[in-house]
């Protein structure tokens, strides 16, 4: 997944302002949720993840828990959080929306571009995107070249 940053900084243990910043998403973006690492409590679900694939977002970070992981995959939107729970977050609806947050350790400004995978999800500043887009590609046609040396040596 790949996609712009829509941000929300909850409370610990508050949910209620993640359903709220859906209206937020936008075709491609990547809604990341700061929730200061609590996961025996969910800030997502497969309600959610129908609601923001309708608005066709690319995917969820998620800095805690979620839950209904197999409506979440049925649905098809990728959920990347730092844990699994059956339990809900309290809605009382505090927190912000698109604002500086920390999520995981890393600050995450709106719009910052979020990369992710099975192995990871990483956050790119615009400023620095085509440079590190430039290093990623050079490192990866070094891997290439490697791979392929390594192939010929077996033979």
């Amino acid at each position: 997944m790949c996609g712009p940053a829509v941000t929300v900084d909850l409370p610990s243990g508050e949910g209620a302002l993640a359903a709220e910043a859906i209206l937020h998403l936008k075709k491609g973006d990547v809604l990341v949720i700061a929730g200061k690492g609590r996961c025996d409590c969910s800030y997502w679900g497969d309600h959610r993840s129908i609601c923001a694939s309708m608005k066709r977002a690319e995917a969820v970070v998620i800095d805690g828990g979620f839950r209904d992981a197999e409506g979440c995959e049925k649905a098809g939107f990728p959920v990347f959080a730092k844990g699994l729970t059956c339990r809900t977050a309290a809605k009382s609806g505090q927190g912000t929306i698109q604002s500086e947050v920390s999520c995981g350790g890393i600050l995450v400004r709106p719009g910052d571009l979020i990369v992710g995978d099975r192995n990871g999800v990483v956050v790119i500043p615009p400023e620095d995107a085509e440079e590190i887009m430039e290093r990623a590609e050079s490192k990866h046609r070094l891997q290439e070249l490697l791979i392929k040396q390594m192939k010929k040596r077996e033979r």
